[in-house]
């Protein structure tokens, strides 16, 4: 079984082509359709059973246009449990687990998690809020419990590198200096 399994993305969820599956099962796509409508409720359940019609390889022959779905990852496993475990189905299901592995992988290099700068703080910000006294405060606990929540509703992370509780801290200081007119000694509490 040498055929590459060709994970796609589509609407957020990473798809197989039906075709392709049944290939690598050794079955015939009509026959591998007939379960995918037999199971449609079940595969319902695992994710929206979409039915696409592919062109005829030759135009002028009349017939039925060739139905196919495209499967999320947990329809695809399913409709390969239904097979028999042969050494083909076998070797078939272990390259779909890469396969869809393999895709989630390429995605999160792209697409970082949206809370990358967070989780690089998240050591500091812990390490530094042991160390705060009783009735003080700490610029950077606060920066993190509330750069979590903005990062989200950006829905992006902010650049992973950036020393932000320093800029922070200094816009802090000069407002309670200057807006504020907290005395040092109190401004640091």
């Amino acid at each position: 079984m040498d055929t590459m399994l060709h994970i796609t993305l589509a609407d957020g969820e990473y798809r197989i082509d039906s075709r392709l599956v049944a290939q690598s099962l050794g079955i015939e796509h009509r026959s591998f359709m007939r379960s995918v409508q037999a199971y449609q409720s079940e595969l319902s359940e695992l994710g929206a059973v979409r039915f696409e019609i592919a062109p005829r390889k030759d135009e002028n022959k009349g017939g039925d246009q060739p139905k196919y779905t495209m499967l999320n990852e947990d329809q695809a496993i399913f409709l390969a449990t239904l097979s028999r475990n042969t050494s083909q189905v076998v070797a078939f299901k272990l390259k779909l687990t890469k396969a869809f592995s393999e895709a989630r992988q390429r995605l999160q290099v792209t697409h970082p998690s949206v809370h990358a700068l967070t989780e690089r703080l998240r050591p500091r910000a812990m390490e530094n809020l042991g160390n705060v006294p009783e009735g003080y405060f700490s610029v950077m606990g606060e920066l993190f419990k509330h750069l979590y929540n903005a990062e989200a509703i950006l829905n992006r992370s902010l650049d992973e590198q950036a020393m932000i509780e320093i800029s922070v801290g200094q816009r802090w200081s000069r407002y309670a200096r200057e807006t504020l007119h907290v005395p040092d000694h109190l401004r640091r509490t």
